[in-house]
Parts: C-alpha cells; structure tokens; sequence
C-alpha cells in the first residue's frame, strides 16, 4: 500500500481518531449520548430505558438463532 493510499484509508482515519480521544483531556470529544441517558429523564426512566434497550437485544438475538436454526433444518430435511 503507497503511502498516500494508507492515508486516505479507513485504518489511518480511525487511528487519529482513537488517538484523539486520548489525547482529549476535557472529555468533549465525543458528544454522543447514547438516548437513554438524556438528562431530562429521571435516573429510574435511564435505567428502564437501557433495559429495554437490552431486552431489545436480546429479543433480536433470540430471532436470529431462531432463523438460523429453522434453516439449518430445512437444508437437513431437503
């Protein structure tokens, strides 16, 4: 790989990245908050949120190894 093309990679740009974070000693880097942590909700709502959120999870999870599972045994019935 030329050295311009690593530049211009998604490896390099994420790296700078990484390295940002670190180097950022104020913590306002990253912005992001995640939607159950928004600060007009009670702790309790946060907590019933990110456990929805997890059961959500979970939920999909369950139907992926459903699906995978029924495909499994229509190819060992065909």
């Amino acid at each position: 790989m030329k050295l311009r093309e690593y530049f211009k990679s998604s490896k390099f740009k994420s790296f700078i990245k990484g390295m940002g974070s670190v180097i950022d000693i104020t913590g306002s880097y990253f912005s992001y908050r995640p939607y159950w942590m928004r600060k007009d909700l009670t702790p309790q709502e946060q907590d019933a949120l990110a456990l929805r959120g997890d059961w959500e999870a979970v939920g999909n999870d369950l139907r992926k190894a459903i699906e995978k599972t029924k495909k499994s045994l229509a190819n060992k019935l065909e």
